[in-house]
């Protein structure tokens, strides 16, 4: 009494009374309802029957109410969403570049302005003495030295004086290398001694002993072994793989077809790839498609289960991760290190780093024999424009590292009133 309410508003009051289970979909419509540009449609196929708030059945209109005679009194939710969606502007973003430095090629390099004015042949870097005094960076096979060298104070000074923001990191080309191993019988039912761990998959000399001291010690066909990178993961058997052999090459043969057929170019979330993996002989290499920091220190893991026939334990297989079965190295490692250099202005008239592959001489000064110490990551990433990269190619670029400088985006206002219909709270 003396409220009102509005119908398909929160102050919409009654109750659906159903065994047909919409109230199970009651939370994800509820988020769909909070996303201003949902387009949502949800109608009971049939009503039975209607009552008004005394409890007393509606003669007119009031049983076998159907969607399709009847959609209006059917309804649950209905959501069209306002054209434009009321986006708001969006500033100038500043462009930025990125470069990978190979540590392990003998050189020297250099970045330097194009032959065209303002700033004609202008060498960035310092000596490492003054921002005043041009040189070059000699590469250094320690990452950590080498980027002390770059981010020398006189070299971002430099950088600053001719508005860039430098940086440099570890991060470049990053790889791992998983290596399943076996223990392995040494005569009847005598096996391999456990008190040295050879991989990482027991913690201890008594947990390996007690797990393959059993009788259905070994690795079936239907045994399964999980391998995750980042958040990319797949779990094989060798029987899911049409595979009849157990061997250890076999099982890494498994581990890339079933990869590659969720994650290669054309595999079923080939969308959300971050990595292409090769075995050979039971030693797999993990190599991320981002070759710059978007593919850096992320986590590896593997694990095993024993299948439903059982004549295997599954027990006797285990692995290394990295270079050592600790596992705190469990994670890609870069062998590279990666310069950034951003525009201190943002949009495109005022862009102080240039255009990717252009607008900028990477110089060179190598000994006799050696290869480039340096080549430029890309992106085709955009903040205010439309991104029309396929998702798989995406993968490949470094949108952790490189931004492309764009102008203002205008608003979009809405021309269309969005419509919310809502009985959710009857559910």
């Amino acid at each position: 009494t003396g409220v009102t309410k509005v119908v398909g508003t929160a102050t919409d009051a009654g109750a659906f009374t159903t065994a047909s289970g919409m109230a199970t979909l009651k939370t994800y419509l509820g988020a769909v309802i909070l996303d201003t540009g949902s387009t949502a449609a949800v109608y009971f196929d049939t009503v039975d029957s209607r009552t008004d708030s005394t409890g007393v059945e509606l003669s007119t209109n009031g049983g076998n109410q159907t969607y399709a005679a009847n959609p209006l009194n059917t309804r649950v939710l209905v959501l069209t969403a306002g054209s434009g969606d009321a986006i708001a502007s969006s500033g100038e973003t500043k462009g930025k570049r990125a470069f990978l430095i190979d540590v392990d090629v003998t050189g020297k390099f250099g970045l330097m302005a194009p032959s065209t004015a303002p700033a004609t042949g202008v060498q960035y870097f310092s000596d490492g003495t003054s921002a005043t005094a041009v040189g070059s960076i000699t590469t250094n096979s320690n990452k950590v030295l080498m980027l002390s060298v770059i981010k020398a104070q006189s070299n971002i000074d430099r950088f600053a004086a001719y508005g860039m923001t430098m940086n440099a990191y570890d991060g470049g080309n990053s790889t791992a290398t998983v290596s399943l191993v076996s223990w392995r019988a040494t005569g009847g039912t005598n096996f391999l001694a456990t008190s040295t761990l050879i991989g990482e998959r027991y913690a201890s000399g008594n947990a390996a002993s007690a797990a393959l001291s059993t009788t259905n010690y070994g690795w079936g066909l239907d045994d399964e072994l999980t391998l995750t990178v980042g958040s990319n993961s797949v779990t094989v058997s060798q029987t899911g793989q049409s595979e009849t052999s157990t061997a250890l090459a076999d099982i890494g043969d498994a581990l890339v077809t079933a990869w590659v057929a969720k994650y290669g170019s054309t595999g079923t979330a080939s969308n959300s790839a971050i990595a292409t993996i090769v075995d050979t002989n039971g030693s797999i290499a993990i190599t991320m498609n981002d070759i710059g920091s978007g593919g850096f220190n992320l986590p590896i893991s593997l694990s095993a289960s024993a299948g439903v026939v059982t004549a295997t334990n599954g027990a006797n297989l285990t692995w290394v991760i990295g270079t050592s079965t600790s596992s705190s190295d469990n994670s890609t490692v870069a062998a590279d290190v990666i310069v950034t250099i951003e525009s201190i202005a943002a949009g495109t008239g005022l862009n102080a780093v240039g255009l990717q592959a252009s607008s900028l001489v990477v110089s060179i000064a190598r000994n006799t024999g050696t290869t480039t110490t340096i080549r430029e990551l890309f992106s085709t990433q955009l903040t205010n424009g439309t991104d029309t990269t396929a998702p798989y190619t995406e993968s490949f670029e470094a949108r952790s590292d490189v931004r492309v400088a764009e102008g203002t985006r205008a608003a979009v206002a809405d021309t269309t009133p969005a419509v919310t219909y809502t009985r959710l709270g009857w559910l």
